[in-house]
């Protein structure tokens, strides 16, 4: 569910990053104003965020190459 509120908010043009900071800023809030079952959630969704990015259909996998032509190299 995460990953896909996250693919329909990066459809929106809002950037993943903003987003993971987002969620520590409403932890931080949450925790200056004693509001503690706010807080562990947002906290605990700032620290699921590897695993919600990871989940996400539309994310690139940063540990995967683009292909190379490397046929077309040769040719000029």
């Amino acid at each position: 569910a995460a990953a896909g509120i996250l693919a329909g908010a990066k459809a929106r043009g809002l950037s993943a990053d903003a987003l993971r900071s987002l969620a520590y800023r409403l932890y931080s809030i949450s925790e200056r104003h004693g509001w503690t079952d706010a807080g562990i959630a947002f906290n605990a969704l700032g620290s699921s965020w590897p695993e919600i990015s990871a989940a996400d259909p539309g994310a690139a996998d940063p540990g995967a190459q683009e292909a190379l032509d490397l046929d077309s190299l040769g040719e000029d």
